[in-house]
């Protein structure tokens, strides 16, 4: 599965108080997520990027993660906490089958800072050329890693966080339910990774020994920002881990079809870019 997710993070150096402030949040009825709803907010231990900060005299406080199931966290939450606990917060929402991401930061509450790529996408009457695609992964990682963020952390999905047998209780899990929100402490763990962004397939073909990737691509055709596209997928590709004796591909689709698709497969054949394309069968 592609990158597709969507997580909030607050400094704050009180798990249980942000807990219980997220609680009460997601336990109003009027509220996006609603009854059923599972959250764990995890206090993340603080990132080596962070030290010469710390030792200039700037010491930011600690962050906390807020994972929602189904691992689409929706901005509101980080608002809320920031305006409630009055601290700084961090969203972002990112969609690796469309090459699209998007960040906003809150200061008290206040929104200073919303980014979204690729500029245009996600308007109204969406895009008119095809965008100026960015390799979304790549920047929403780096973002995170300026922001303290450890690399475990960043694009951590909820079902993988465990409970360690034993330690201090560093994270809470909020259920939500007719009767409100329940919270249960627990000490956490992460699962071991390897470095930098994650390696994860939308599709296993066993018999070719092939892995895809989906990818959804939007406008008009453009050999310009086609020669862009290109360039950014080169990147993703030469960053994938596929297994041993496998070979990575992109199954590209478009809302435009083949208006979108014919040209640009074109130009793509007669560029050699170095890897594969295919339309999904």
């Amino acid at each position: 599965m592609s990158l597709n997710l969507a997580h909030a993070f607050v400094r704050y150096p009180d798990i249980a108080g942000a807990a219980s402030t997220a609680a009460s949040y997601f336990a109003a009825a009027d509220k996006e997520r609603g009854a059923g709803a599972r959250v764990v907010l995890v206090a993340i231990p603080a990132c080596a990027a962070e030290a010469p900060a710390a030792s200039a005299g700037r010491r930011p406080g600690p962050w906390i993660g807020i994972y929602a199931e189904g691992n689409n966290s929706a901005p509101g939450i980080a608002q809320y906490l920031s305006r409630a606990l009055e601290a700084e917060a961090f969203w972002f929402g990112l969609a690796a089958r469309s090459l699209a991401f998007r960040i906003q930061r809150f200061k008290l509450g206040k929104r200073v800072e919303e980014t979204t790529e690729p500029a245009g996408l996600f308007g109204p009457d969406g895009p008119g050329v095809l965008p100026l695609y960015p390799d979304a992964e790549q920047e929403v990682f780096t973002r995170l890693g300026q922001a303290g963020i450890p690399e475990d952390y960043r694009f951590l999905h909820v079902e993988e966080l465990g409970a360690r047998p034993s330690g201090p209780p560093d994270s809470v899990q909020i259920r939500v339910g007719p009767g409100g929100a329940d919270e249960l402490p627990f000490a956490h763990r992460v699962p071991p990774g390897a470095s930098g962004i994650r390696t994860l397939f939308d599709r296993f073909d066993e018999e070719a020994s092939v892995v895809e990737d989906d990818l959804v691509v939007r406008g008009t055709f453009n050999p310009d920002r086609a020669k862009a596209l290109f360039a950014t997928l080169r990147k993703i590709h030469g960053r994938k881990r596929p297994p041993s004796g496998w070979t990575f591909r992109f199954s590209v689709e478009s809302p435009e079809g083949a208006a979108l698709l014919d040209p640009l497969f074109a130009q793509f054949a007669s560029e050699g870019a170095g890897f594969a394309l295919v339309r999904p069968i």
